[in-house]
């Protein structure tokens, strides 16, 4: 699934194929959840239109056009921005001649026509960007948050960007287990985790862009240390990664390298949130 770095390098693909070009053609494919927009709206709304800057929050992707509109794109599962492609979903030909698409095998992905307000309306409701912002602003808006600290690193209304894979990436680096409770976890803690985030997002980034981007579902090599290798062990200490449930989600976790405890919390809840620990291992 595209999370933050691919999604920077869709937007990378997008502003060297298509920024500051004029559509000439516009295909797009009919049902949801992929176009919003009727594709002959679609077709009618951008032909003529130049795309004049291309934004990205989180995963969400924004091209904002000549006439104010914007065109609001999501990756969903597996999107990927391409040149010309039989597969594509929606594909932009420019008067220049060249082409731009939205390639969607799975038909997750989501395109919408909507105003400028409109735009800034729901990018709004987002979270700051996990990579973007301040790192003290990411860590007040997970500061105090209820429910297991990965789960609440998913809640894009909290942090935009955060996907699934990073989310259990950073939680390893910073060695903290995925169950502990955000509300237990100090500011020190969580600063420690953002930085632990954006390394493992940094790490990704650093590797040459490519349009061909290719996920772990579709048979990509897998270059993380813990995500995807339940019953492997530990690239640091050896033990058996584990995996669990969270949120519908699957999580990856060292049950000795994220075995400590939340530090800032007073005894009573280090001894709650120890006994709990016992509990679960009696069970498992």
């Amino acid at each position: 699934m595209p999370e933050l770095p691919e999604v920077e390098w869709a937007a990378a693909e997008l502003r060297r194929r298509a920024l500051d070009k004029t559509i000439a053609i516009v295909k797009a494919q009919a049902g949801p959840p992929l176009v919003k927009t009727a594709p002959r709206l679609l077709e009618r709304a951008l032909v003529g239109r130049q795309i004049v800057a291309i934004e990205r929050k989180g995963k969400q992707l924004a091209l904002r056009l000549d006439d104010g509109a914007v065109l609001l794109l999501h990756l969903g599962m597996t999107g990927r921005i391409a040149g010309e492609d039989p597969a594509a979903r929606i594909q932009l030909r420019f008067e220049d001649g060249s082409v731009t698409s939205l390639v969607d095998t799975r038909r997750l992905g989501r395109v919408s026509l909507v105003s400028g307000a409109e735009a800034d309306r729901q990018l709004a409701l987002l979270g700051p960007d996990a990579m973007a912002a301040r790192p003290r602003e990411v860590v007040d808006r997970l500061l105090g948050a209820r429910g297991p600290i990965k789960v609440v690193l998913l809640d894009q209304a909290r942090v935009a960007g955060i996907g699934n894979i990073y989310a259990i990436e950073g939680l390893f680096r910073a060695g903290i287990d995925p169950r502990t409770s955000a509300a237990l976890l100090g500011r020190a803690e969580l600063g420690r985790l953002v930085r632990a985030v954006r390394a493992a997002m940094k790490r990704s980034l650093a590797r040459p862009p490519t349009s061909d981007v290719a996920y772990l579902s579709q048979g990509a090599e897998n270059r993380f240390a813990v995500y995807g290798r339940a019953g492997e062990p530990c690239p640091r200490c050896h033990t058996v990664i584990q995996r669990l449930a969270q949120g519908g989600r699957s999580t990856f976790y060292c049950s000795t390298c994220q075995a400590s405890g939340p530090r800032k919390a007073g005894r009573a809840t280090k001894v709650a949130w120890q006994a709990t620990r016992s509990r679960e291992r009696k069970n498992s």
